[in-house]
């Protein structure tokens, strides 16, 4: 099969019909994936959560970063608990 537009044919790929989301058949066929998927790797979810909870109990929560002058003004960030992102503030 090919797609026709007036300058070149392309050929479609076998996996076309996946860039549909409004196919039900593509929802079906990714439900399909994650549980093989989830089969396939299951035994890792262990070692998956271990490493999540090393990894997050690393992050400090409420950080600051030292100041520095740009254009005549004193900046720094800072992030306060529970915020994933710093704000940037002027003192």
């Amino acid at each position: 099969m090919k797609a026709t537009s007036e300058l070149i044919e392309v050929p479609l790929s076998a996996q076309d019909w996946l860039m549909n989301r409004e196919d039900p058949r593509v929802l079906e066929w990714l439900k399909e994936e994650n549980r093989r998927t989830d089969e396939a790797l299951g035994y890792l979810q262990p070692l998956r959560d271990k490493l999540y909870r090393e990894l997050v109990g690393r992050v400090v929560e409420d950080d600051t970063s030292v100041p520095y002058f740009f254009n005549g003004y004193w900046y720094y960030h800072r992030k306060p608990e529970g915020q994933r992102l710093p704000g940037l503030l002027s003192p």
